[in-house]
């Protein structure tokens, strides 16, 4: 099974297997590294996530014809969050697009790294001028994230990151630092050279406390963030998990256009994501919704969070208002819950 090449070193107490990777589940106190996250900085090993490098004199206007935002708009230094589409308008991938000097860096989750490569590269006719390659296994990514995650990045590296806007990039082939904030808190991802993993996380690890995916999808979901997997998978539309900003309304045609086009103009989708509290049990994954007799959605991923109890997210009809109380159900189980008011 593949790992992070940075396991041997870093030492977790517990490791777990993330589609074929194996990763930091935890390095010993899930709580304790919650609460620095939220407190201070924590530090991540992000070793697991696809990263694909575009080159060529065509790569802004050749992305921007395959994905859903506007990238012709984008200059050196910045960057934005996009999907791909199949025709009838449904998510396949999920990205985040940062535009370097001479290269598109494309980062995804951890199992859509190799399909995006090769989807992409099925996509480069003979009149285009660009290329894609894979590069996670030539490159390093570590994730800062917390109120103090510029300084702790600042102290450990020759980055000041504190200027960067969402998604905005700075930094050379040697070090190049991003901004995300994907975990409810000021958060930067680090891209370096595969060989100096090891230096960049003993220098972050310094003032950073290490965390890992339990962590990490705690803090997630308390935030509200989807990812690929759980709140997004290829039955979804964009409008239903409420990606507003992966969408350019103005550009031209790319896959699925049209239909998002068409959920825009009709003003809703018949289901939304939303923000959930659960009282007596923590559901699993597909757990029914259930108001009256009705089924009105189910849950997409729930934790034990230690600032907001148990919280989760899932996909529920458009006429649940916030603040309804819902059953949820699931096989051998039964809980109450409650749609979140939006913060």
């Amino acid at each position: 099974m593949p790992a992070s090449p940075l396991l041997p070193h870093t030492h977790p107490a517990a490791t777990l297997n993330l589609a074929g990777w194996e990763v930091a589940e935890h390095f010993g106190d899930p709580l304790a590294e919650i609460a620095a996250v939220h407190a201070a900085a924590g530090l991540i090993d992000h070793s697991e996530r696809g990263r694909v490098l575009v080159r060529g004199e065509d790569r802004l206007s050749w992305l921007h014809r395959q994905v859903t935002n506007d990238i012709l708009r984008l200059t050196p230094g910045t960057g934005c969050r996009a999907l791909l589409l199949t025709i009838k308008g449904r998510i396949q991938c999920d990205l985040r697009v940062f535009v370097l000097p001479d290269a598109l860096l494309l980062e995804t989750s951890f199992d859509n790294g190799e399909w995006l490569a090769a989807n992409l590269r099925s996509q480069i006719l003979f009149r285009d001028k660009a290329t894609v390659e894979d590069v996670r296994s030539a490159t390093a990514q570590l994730g800062v994230h917390g109120p103090d995650a510029a300084d702790r990045v600042r102290q450990a590296t020759s980055l000041d990151p504190s200027e960067l806007p969402i998604y905005g990039v700075a930094g050379t082939d040697a070090l190049r630092v991003a901004r995300t904030d994907e975990l409810g808190e000021p958060g930067y991802e680090l891209f370096a050279p595969a060989e100096r993993g090891v230096e960049l996380w003993d220098a972050l690890a310094a003032s950073a406390q290490p965390f890992g995916w339990q962590a990490s999808e705690v803090l997630r979901v308390e935030a509200g963030r989807p990812r690929w997997g759980a709140e997004l998978t290829p039955d979804v539309f964009p409008a239903e998990a409420e990606l507003e900003e992966a969408l350019s309304h103005t550009k031209g045609c790319y896959p699925g256009q049209e239909v998002v086009a068409r959920m825009r103009d009709r003003g809703h989708a018949n289901r939304s994501l939303r923000r959930l509290v659960f009282q007596g049990a923590l559901p699993p994954r597909d757990a029914e919704l259930v108001v009256g007799e009705k089924v009105v959605g189910h849950v997409t991923s729930a934790v034990a969070s230690p600032v907001r109890g148990l919280v989760g997210m899932g996909y529920v009809r458009r006429e649940v208002t916030a603040d309804s109380v819902l059953s949820v159900r699931w096989p051998g189980g039964e809980a109450e819950g409650e749609v979140m008011s939006d913060e």
